[in-house]
């Protein structure tokens, strides 16, 4: 059954006004017919319309969206290219992106970390979550213990930013993660944690500053 509308009914099915309804029809091609001096407006094809639309928008917003999301990208290399500290970043705690610093902390390739868990580059006295929580819902520094790929350890103070978001397609809750090291094994060991100095003495523990080489056990 075909439903056909009058000016006033087709502007509330729109909601919108009537004066909005004939700007339309001059603008934006709003299918309708004028019989007389009335204006007739038929269900079905106002809905069309309407769809056209929206599809029509749909993909103007998806370029917005990468292109907030490229100038972001771009925003986001700069900081690694500009800080002295190794900065990595993480999507549910696996590494997707990290600049030259982090690879000369650690001794790694790009292809090494890449995709690879955090855990890869912590101490596994540091794997248990629960040692994480300060950082999960908040801007937090927390001092750990990170191994090398030669196995040697060293301190570290760790600033994290944590956001959540909802990807398109699961349904789910992910975590983003910007994390940034900062060697402190040279510090001394007054700096340190107690939990990071006890963890220390089970390990080599090697300078990786510039022109400096240690290979020792903090004392007791």
């Amino acid at each position: 059954m075909i439903n056909i509308l009058t000016a006033q009914e087709a502007a509330n099915f729109l909601r919108i006004k009537t004066d909005t309804l004939y700007s339309l029809v001059d603008r934006d091609s709003l299918p309708g017919a004028k019989i007389g001096n009335q204006w007739r407006f038929i269900e079905e094809d106002l809905i069309h319309w309407l769809r056209s639309k929206s599809q029509a928008a749909a993909p103007k917003q998806e370029e917005k969206g990468a292109g907030e999301q490229s100038a972001l990208v771009e925003i986001y290399q700069k900081f690694l290219d500009a800080t002295f500290d190794a900065v990595f970043l993480t999507r549910d705690r696996v590494i997707i992106d990290c600049n030259d610093i982090t690879l000369e902390l650690y001794g790694y390739s790009r292809d090494d970390l890449i995709n690879q868990s955090t855990q890869k580059l912590m101490a596994p006295e540091f794997h248990d979550a629960t040692t994480w929580a300060s950082t999960v819902d908040r801007t937090g520094i927390l001092q750990t213990v990170c191994l090398r790929a030669n196995g040697t350890a060293f301190p570290v103070e760790i600033s994290v930013k944590t956001v959540f978001y909802d990807r398109q397609g699961d349904g789910g809750q992910h975590c983003l993660r910007i994390t940034a090291v900062r060697n402190i094994a040279d510090f001394g060991q007054d700096y340190w944690t107690e939990l990071v100095r006890d963890v220390l003495r089970n390990y080599t523990v090697q300078s990786v500053q510039p022109g400096i080489a240690r290979d020792d056990k903090p004392g007791r």
